[in-house]
């Protein structure tokens, strides 16, 4: 076969992406190649993802509809996500034979692009490889091949300059170019064959079919498809483990269904590698609203959590959400002190975390020197435990600190930090306002000082607000409020005969109350006699201005804090400890997003107390780390599940470990017109409050099991309805979790409160019922229900108290 020459004046352009719809020829590719992406049955679009109205929507001419869903799909198919192509000049071209016309420019889903049309076919293929060769060239061509008039076939092509797909890595599946000549052996145009012939084209160019076939160039000049040039072998990285894999939908629903669709793709033997699949949803799928996440190590895990998706399950390593809106962004990091230490924390994080090992090595010397012990010996050595009380609290500083390092290095920087109490020192250098061998020198010799005032005091937590107990206790010195906890609960510190004299009365009232076992009381007077030390031995801090906001726990004001010397660390051991203010000044400046920095999460339920206490119902509050699970794989579902909020994370980070593999197409949600049950929106509301009382309460009964025992991975035969969930293990995050989505399923604003004032299975469903009925406001603040009234001794503690508690204890040794 004579091989025509390539005509100079046109570039070659490479044929990165095709999709095509409703085409026998799409289904013809040999058994050993990938097959095309096919999309869905004809039906109403999906308007949700599109952006319009139902009616705008089913407005539309039936053609249009299918151009518009292929093109999406071809996009996918060439790896190209919404934030790759915003920078660029995208162009659909399509026939002009649309009534009513196209206009100048259409919408993608979350991307904008101009349309250009022809007046067929051939014409729509010329002009899109003329505007890629031109000076006012676009970077990326849509060409939309369409079936004939009144068919509602169509196959579209991503184009782009070889050139530009080569330099940037596309994967390219055949080559355009002008053909100037052709020989007596060469394949007749293909010229009225319309985009079946084009897709055969590809099919064959893919397969290495060089000059197999030439098509019209809406100006007479043929169009020859080649096969791609060959590609150097990729220098492919070593794959993450675990691995992440992301993946979304534009509504809940697309979203379940596309995760239905990958797991049935991972269960066939066309199943690809896993690592390679986590590439393609990393790297090459734009993320829409509804967003979830699956961490795995193996194929089982990756498919079980594709199916707890697609059923609104949870499971291990698993998580969901939307982007948050609200004025401030970005991620507010909390820091909780003192508590969160558990024996094996760090081990995995300092074999397999980098970041985390580089700054533990960095401050091991100061703290050799200055408290004559190692965090990373601790870590890796000791029974944490049984450890010193001041080398605790310096443990806690350093594994903070060091997971900061971590969040950073996988594309998370903080808004604003707060720190709680001791969590202050970590907060000030996650801030910049301390160097961290700053951070490791005031642990150290603050700590060393506070044997000299024990044995006269202690604290203790009681379920009462704040303002209430400091009013109680005015004019007194001998005990007084030393943490603002939440507007739920408060500890008192001082003498030790008066915080028991105190502990007494309020049992005797029937209010939760514990004594900690401490004895010492810092945040109270008797820390004065400190003080002029502390002073003194902090001297030689260099402190900085915060490079963040810092939102102070221990001056007045939470906000404008910036001489962070010796005075203020006098400060932080003396004054009360004034967490809700620190964190209502945050939700005030518009932060939706907190993350607990620690080893284990301390503060969430307060935390959510207090934005509760705002009026504040769409926040996110995550850990870092959960106490004896496995480091990296929770780490990563929460990185995860910030993705899933909206924050810009790296989940995989890494380099090229995988390439572009097909993956099914996108799972349109067809709602067919006057179908008011169709889509997501308030229907399912509706719903629940048609149900009869007793369908409602039995439907609310298997819900509120469904979601517990997922969370808490309880089998369901175990779980007794009227049992209170914190015999079941229930932690601080599993409240918030099981609350958040019960919310999302029964679409009513929950406080997070909920399974503290209603303990059981029976209660929270009762409590439903009622919000469903409209005997509770749904906007309700969580401070207008009743405390729990109950002695300590049939009352289970709740979490949240349990986790301050276990902060206070070790905190004050």
């Amino acid at each position: 076969m004579t091989r025509p020459e390539q005509d100079t004046a046109t570039p070659l352009v490479a044929v990165i992406g095709v999709a095509p719809r409703s085409f026998e020829a799409a289904s013809r590719a040999p058994e050993s190649e990938v097959p095309l992406p096919v999309g869905g049955e004809r039906g109403a679009l999906d308007h949700v993802f599109f952006s319009m109205g139902r009616e705008e929507a089913a407005a539309l001419p039936a053609q249009r509809r299918v151009v518009l869903e292929v093109a999406w799909e071809a996009l996918e198919h060439a790896g190209c996500t919404s934030d790759r192509l915003a920078g660029q000049d995208v162009t659909l071209f399509v026939e002009r034979r649309a009534d009513p016309p196209w206009g100048s420019g259409t919408r993608l889903g979350p991307l904008e692009v101009a349309v250009t049309t022809g007046d067929d076919a051939e014409d729509v293929l010329g002009r899109a490889v003329r505007r890629l060769g031109g000076a006012d060239g676009c970077g990326t061509a849509l060409v939309a091949l369409e079936d004939s008039p009144g068919g509602t076939g169509c196959a579209v092509l991503v184009l782009r300059r070889l050139t530009d797909a080569v330099a940037e890595g596309d994967r390219v599946l055949a080559v355009l170019g002008a053909a100037a000549s052709r020989g007596e052996q060469d394949p007749v145009p293909l010229r009225g064959a319309g985009p079946e012939g084009v897709v055969r084209a590809v099919h064959a160019a893919r397969r290495g079919e060089a000059g197999n076939a030439l098509v019209g160039g809406g100006d007479g000049t043929p169009v020859r498809f080649d096969a791609p040039p060959p590609r150097p072998a990729p220098v492919v990285a070593e794959p993450p483990s675990p691995m992440v894999f992301p993946l979304s939908g534009a509504s809940p629903s697309g979203l379940r269904e596309n995760a239905a669709r990958l797991a049935g793709l991972l269960a066939s033997p066309e199943a690809p590698e896993l690592a390679d699949v986590a590439w393609t949803l990393t790297r090459h799928r734009t993320p829409l609203t509804a967003r979830a996440v699956v961490v795995a190590g193996d194929a089982d895990e990756v498919r079980a959590g594709l199916r707890a998706v697609a059923a609104q399950e949870s499971a291990p390593g698993v998580a969901t959400g939307a982007p948050v809106a609200g004025r401030g962004t970005g991620v507010v990091w909390v820091f909780s002190g003192d508590g969160s230490q558990w024996t094996g924390m760090g081990r995995e994080l300092l074999e397999r975390e980098p970041a985390f090992a580089d700054f533990l090595n960095e401050v091991d010397p100061v703290f050799r020197a200055e408290g004559g012990y190692s965090p990373v010996e601790l870590l890796t050595t000791t029974d944490v435990g049984a450890a010193r009380v001041g080398h605790i609290q310096g443990l806690c500083f350093a594994v903070q600190a060091a997971l900061a390092a971590v969040w950073r290095d996988h594309g998370v920087e903080p808004a604003a930090v707060i720190g709680h109490s001791g969590g202050e020192i970590a907060a000030a250098v996650a801030a910049g306002a301390l160097s961290p061998a700053d951070g490791a020198l005031l642990v150290c010799r603050r700590s060393a000082l506070l044997h000299r005032v024990a044995g006269r005091g202690t604290m203790a937590l009681v379920d009462l607000p704040p303002a209430e107990v400091d009013a109680s206790l005015a004019g007194r010195d001998d005990v007084v409020v030393g943490i603002w906890a939440s507007p739920l609960s408060t500890v008192v510190s001082g003498d030790l005969d008066a915080v028991r004299e105190l502990v007494r009365l309020w049992e005797a009232r029937g209010r939760f109350v514990r004594e900690v076992a401490t004895d010492i009381a810092p945040h109270s007077p008797h820390m004065d006699p400190l003080l002029d030390e502390v002073r003194a031995r902090l001297a030689e801090l260099a402190p900085r201005r915060p490079l963040v906001p810092l939102y102070s726990t221990s001056q007045p004001g939470p906000r404008g804090a910036t001489d962070f010397g010796a005075g203020y660390w006098a400060g932080n051991l003396r004054n009360p400890v004034r967490f809700d203010t620190a964190v209502a000044a945050a939700a005030q400046d518009g932060h939706r997003v907190f993350v607990e920095v620690s080893g284990h999460p301390l503060v969430t339920q307060a935390l959510g107390e207090i934005l509760a206490d705002q009026g504040v119902t769409d926040a996110v509050v995550l850990p870092t780390l959960l106490r004896n699970r496995p480091e990296r794989r929770t780490f990563h579902t929460h990185l995860g599940a910030l993705h899933c909020h909206g924050v810009p994370v790296d989940v995989n980070r890494q380099g090229a470990f995988g390439r572009l593999v097909d993956l099914p197409p996108y799972a349109w949600q067809r709602a067919e017109d006057g179908d008011a049950t169709a889509g997501e929106g308030p229907e399912e509301t509706v719903a629940w409050r048609l149900l009869a009382p007793d369908d409602l309460a039995e439907s609310l009964t298997a819900l509120v099991r469904r979601v517990v025992t997922g969370q808490l991975g309880v089998a369901p035969a175990d779980l007794d309805d009227r049992r209170p969930l914190a015999e079941y293990g229930m932690e601080s995050l599993a409240t918030l979790r099981i609350t958040r989505r019960l919310a999302e399923q029964v679409e009513l604003p929950l406080p997070a409160t909920l399974l503290w004032n209603h303990p059981t299975v029976q209660e929270v469903v009762t409590e439903l019922s009622t919000r469903l009925g409209g005997k509770a406001p749904p906007g309700q603040r969580a401070e207008a229900e009743p405390h729990p009234v109950a002695s300590a001794g049939t009352l289970p503690m709740p979490s949240g108290f349990e986790q301050l508690l276990d902060e206070v204890e070790s905190l004050t040794g």
